[in-house]
């Protein structure tokens, strides 16, 4: 533990202005420094993860019998064991391994490309940089734009939804191989006329399928929660009720 390099918490960034002349070229200048030296030390620490699972990788073929004991007291320090199979997920992917420098350093990301199919990674490899999102690479996968599948890595599917209502009257569906970020001004103005027109009919009720949603959360860049912390999770009711359904 000797051997970590340690930031501290005060004197890394410095704020002082003496002997500087009162201008906009020194402001710049000094928050332009201190923002890169956060993004510096944000990116390092970001990246660490793929290290991370290299080692546990590295731990399990080495330690044999002895790695689940190393799982548990990782975990116990606050290295959750679910984090710890995505990392070692992460770090035996070969597209990864070939292409990690060219990655930003959000995890989320690299777990992504590590759940794509045999030859989906092909279809995105030249968009790869480090500024790339997920929501740039969905529209070229099209397993994933297809109705019915999901777009991102949660639990949520079309489920009971997948079938027609019987008292569906009309049905809209996202042409999702043709949707971009840009869309999203024309998907934002259908909803609020769609719900404009719900209101002037008495006899129509309206429902937000589950696609409903993971389509705003794509088109809007909604950004997916980390969810290796057991923190903020919900209880589900056991019950399933018709009257829970959501549809569009």
């Amino acid at each position: 533990m000797s051997k970590l390099k340690v930031i501290p918490t005060t004197g890394y960034y410095s704020r002082d202005m003496r002997n500087k002349p009162i201008s906009i070229k020194s402001y710049y200048q000094l928050i332009t420094t201190i923002n890169k030296q956060s993004i510096e030390a944000f990116n390092v620490a970001n990246l660490g993860f793929y290290q991370v699972g290299q080692l546990l990788l590295g731990a399990k073929k080495e330690l044999i019998d002895d790695f689940g004991k190393l799982k548990k007291e990782l975990a116990e320090d606050g290295l959750h064991e679910k984090a710890q199979e995505r990392y070692m997920k992460i770090a035996r992917d070969p597209n990864i391994q070939l292409n990690y420098t060219k990655l930003p350093p959000q995890w989320t990301l690299w777990e992504r490309l590590a759940d794509l199919k045999e030859g989906e990674f092909e279809l995105i490899e030249d968009m790869l940089h480090t500024k790339v999102t997920w929501n740039d690479l969905l529209p070229h996968i099209p397993r994933l734009n297809k109705i019915g599948t999901k777009t991102t890595t949660s639990t949520t599917s079309l489920g009971g939804n997948s079938k027609d209502n019987r008292y569906e009257l009309f049905g809209l569906e996202l042409n999702a191989v043709e949707s971009s970020k840009s869309s999203a001004d024309e998907f934002n103005q259908l909803t609020k006329d769609i719900r404009k027109l719900v209101e002037k009919y008495d006899i129509i009720e309206l429902k937000e399928k589950n696609f409903y949603v993971e389509a705003d959360k794509f088109l809007n860049n909604a950004e997916t929660p980390d969810d290796t912390s057991s923190k903020d999770k919900k209880k589900f009711d056991k019950q399933y009720s018709t009257s829970k359904k959501k549809g569009f």
